[in-house]
């Protein structure tokens, strides 16, 4: 139970430190990416081009005129940055709230980049 309160404690203070309309902004664009790569085999290759250009756009315009890299792209690089740091926390402290979303992250990662790799040398031997 005290971890679930850490989790929400932190959330809460993240978003009240990075301030509503750029949280908003930044869910938004995330959403609009997912829903445009979902979207991707149902729309024609203009459509589906256009789509793209104009999201590439708005990212563009959001992060970096806006935002100046500080909306998602600074944050995702300092966690990166920061993993190595992270993972002694995994068996120092095992309870801590991030513990389990982080060693998630890293099966993911590494299952996708397993997958990447395989189907990179599985094409190569045909």
């Amino acid at each position: 139970m005290k971890a679930v309160t850490d989790l929400q404690s932190h959330l809460t203070n993240w978003a009240a430190g990075i301030g509503g309309l750029k949280l908003g902004l930044a869910l938004w664009l995330v959403v609009a990416t997912i829903a445009v790569w979902g979207l991707g085999p149902a729309l024609t290759s203009r459509t589906l081009r256009n789509t793209r250009t104009t999201l590439l756009g708005a990212w563009l315009v959001a992060e970096g005129l806006f935002h100046r890299g500080d909306l998602v792209v600074v944050p995702v690089g300092r966690l990166i940055a920061d993993w190595p740091a992270r993972v002694p926390n995994w068996v120092d402290q095992p309870w801590r709230w991030a513990t389990p979303l982080e060693l998630l992250v890293t099966l993911t990662m590494a299952l996708v980049a397993y997958g990447v790799a395989r189907g990179a040398l599985s094409s190569r031997r045909r």
